[in-house]
């Protein structure tokens, strides 16, 4: 009689837990749905609020979490959602097939967004934000920015964040022009054995306005090895570095969201 107990017992929590996935899963499929009649503009905003509990008129800061680790592809949304609360007046996440979700949150301040390009979530899993926006067209406008940001390739450390990565989405949206752009303005160094020295060199010379001592501080060599790397480029690319040069600044900003496309 107890193994008969035990076994029912034991069929009757797997029966359980397959029901509670299943009305997990219609509840999401279902959330989804509104979202995407919302964000469409096929469904009137308020059902966000009255069928969902979110609020549109409010400001909203999209977001797109992933992972590329088959290990942790069902851990993105919790991990999204646990490390945003603390930010988060009210939340919304969405799945987006197996590995990534979409989701919003109003944040608690306006100092929040400045918070998070250094914000850690689970390992693994990727985020890519929008900026602040407000109503329904925020809603939408930075859950593009967010699936936008989501392309480029962020700092090493840091989340992708619009506006910060703007300039890149911007020029990459058309790959063929963003591509001869950066040839013109860095071809030779691009090619040169020497790049992966030199490009970090010239990128941290142009933000601290051609100063030698202040670039060798980032990058902990002496200021006269500045001075010769920058020698070393002018030699390379046939033209004196000027650290105002707009276009360059934009081709360096650029040049690495190409070589993650083509890789």
């Amino acid at each position: 009689m107890f193994q008969y107990m035990q076994a029912m017992t034991s069929e009757t929590v797997v029966s359980f837990n397959q029901v509670r996935m299943s009305m997990m899963q219609e509840r999401e499929s279902r959330r989804g749905e509104i979202v995407k009649g919302v964000l469409a503009g096929t469904l009137d905003p308020s059902a966000l609020y009255e069928r969902v509990g979110y609020r549109v008129d409010e400001t909203h800061i999209g977001y797109v979490a992933w992972t590329d680790d088959d290990s942790v592809s069902g851990q993105v949304g919790e991990s999204a959602r646990r490390h945003i609360a603390a930010l988060a007046r009210q939340q919304l996440a969405v799945p987006s097939g197996t590995s990534s979700v979409y989701g919003w949150f109003t944040p608690i301040s306006h100092s929040t967004y400045r918070r998070l390009r250094n914000l850690k979530l689970s390992p693994g899993v990727q985020v890519a934000f929008g900026a602040p926006r407000a109503g329904i067209e925020g809603f939408r406008h930075t859950h593009e920015e967010a699936l936008l940001s989501s392309r480029v390739p962020s700092r090493p450390g840091q989340n992708a964040c619009f506006p910060d990565d703007s300039v890149a989405i911007l020029i990459s949206q058309r790959h063929d022009l963003a591509t001869r752009f950066v040839d013109d303005h860095l071809g030779p160094l691009l090619q040169h054995e020497g790049r992966n020295r030199l490009l970090p060199t010239l990128q941290q010379f142009l933000e601290t306005s051609g100063s030698p001592s202040r670039c060798g501080r980032r990058l902990g060599v002496h200021p006269n090895t500045v001075s010769q790397r920058i020698r070393r480029i002018e030699d390379i690319l046939g033209y004196p570095i000027d650290p105002e040069d707009l276009s360059l600044r934009v081709a360096l900003v650029v040049q690495p969201a190409l070589t993650t496309e083509t890789s």
